[in-house]
């Protein structure tokens, strides 16, 4: 649907607070159509943790929500929860004496449109003007880029200029983008000062923001070879402004593949991380392990998180667990131990900014003149 850039127009002055409803006497337009579109903002109820049950006596019942990933208010509902829940002084020890991150996983919560109760006030301070009139322009492939790539949106709106409205598109990322930064920053602070540990994300992976505009909120940075689908120039396209905002350490998933669960030998997954370490990384998280004793409801081999679709256990229940895999690991060790040596440097700077950006890394430059010419 495209509308005439100049006809937009906030009318919630004229909704009935008693009623709802709406009184409006629209121009004469001659052959023009009028469009009214209604907003509202509730919570999603999507979950992280999805075990339905009737039960509610206790706050482990029925799954775990998701928070307010826009806002220092969103990460602090979490502190507070750990703060109050997990954290006895045996828990908080512990994690003082052997821990190094507290790490968060790629965003895998689902909307209709990503938001947040601040956003509007952080709209018209960062950018002076009010979002309200131009809302039909971010009801559409502004949820989960990933897991919602199949359901953008029921309707595509556009206005009757030359960037089709997408300036405002981008400026409500760009404070999006802004609100997850905040709660980054929150958890960063709350995990410093109460455990002493770093922070490491995969950040705003799915949702619609510019990664490489998260990734210096983070102590350590992390990508992941699923999604980024082991391709060297979205590695440096991910290294690059770690290295710039003076990371020490770029992390990555390693390991995850499709149709692959028990199935992905040692030579593969070498190959996987060589391919990360020519693209700048220097530190590797294998995808994964699971619990290994006796499981409830299963034969052999035991609990498989991964419904048996993505690789993969990495545990005594695979035959290279004791022919080989030791051996691997402390390849990928030395070669993490030497990536962290010295100043990283590079030939060539691509500059690269997208207001969202492609889940999977997509590469930014096509072109084999660098790669011919040995960069």
């Amino acid at each position: 649907m495209v509308l005439d850039h100049t006809s937009l127009d906030d009318i919630t002055g004229l909704v009935s607070k008693a009623t709802g409803a709406l009184t409006i006497k629209f121009p004469p337009s001659g052959d023009a159509r009028f469009k009214i579109f209604a907003f509202y903002q509730k919570l999603s109820g999507n979950k992280n943790l999805k075990f339905e049950s009737n039960s509610s006596s206790t706050l482990w019942d029925n799954g775990s929500y998701t928070v307010d990933h826009f806002s220092a208010q969103g990460a602090r509902v979490t502190t507070d929860f750990w703060e109050k829940y997990i954290l006895d002084d045996q828990v908080t020890a512990k994690l003082k004496e052997v821990g190094n991150y507290g790490w968060e996983d790629s965003l895998e919560l689902v909307s209709n449109v990503s938001w947040s109760p601040t956003l509007p006030a952080r709209f018209i301070k960062k950018f002076g003007y009010d979002l309200k009139p131009f809302l039909p322009l971010i009801i559409f492939s502004n949820n989960n880029l990933n897991l919602q790539g199949d359901a953008p949106g029921k309707l595509q709106v556009l206005l009757d200029q030359q960037e089709m409205g997408q300036g405002f598109v981008n400026d409500y990322r760009a404070t999006l983008a802004e609100g997850y930064q905040e709660y980054l920053k929150t958890l960063q602070e709350w995990l410093k000062s109460v455990l002493g540990l770093q922070l490491s994300v995969q950040p705003s992976y799915n949702l619609p923001m510019d990664m490489l505009a998260s990734i210096p909120f983070v102590d350590a940075p992390e990508s992941e070879s699923l999604q980024g689908q082991n391709k060297v120039d979205s590695y440096r396209n991910f290294a690059g402004p770690a290295y710039l905002s003076g990371k020490k350490i770029i992390s990555n998933e390693l390991g995850a593949s499709f149709a692959r669960a028990f199935n992905l030998a040692i030579p593969e997954l070498l190959q996987m991380a060589n391919r990360g370490f020519s693209g700048g990384l220097n530190q590797f998280v294998i995808h994964g392990q699971s619990y290994t004793g006796n499981y409830p409801a299963t034969t052999w081999p035991g609990n498989a998180p991964f419904r048996y679709v993505v690789s993969d256990l990495w545990n005594s229940k695979r035959p290279d667990w004791d022919n080989g895999l030791a051996y691997a690991l402390d390849y990928m060790a030395r070669l993490q131990y030497v990536q962290r040596q010295g100043i990283p440097r590079t030939d060539v700077v691509i500059y690269n900014k997208q207001s969202a950006t492609d889940p999977y890394l997509s590469i930014v430059y096509t072109a084999n003149d660098l790669t011919q010419g040995g960069r």
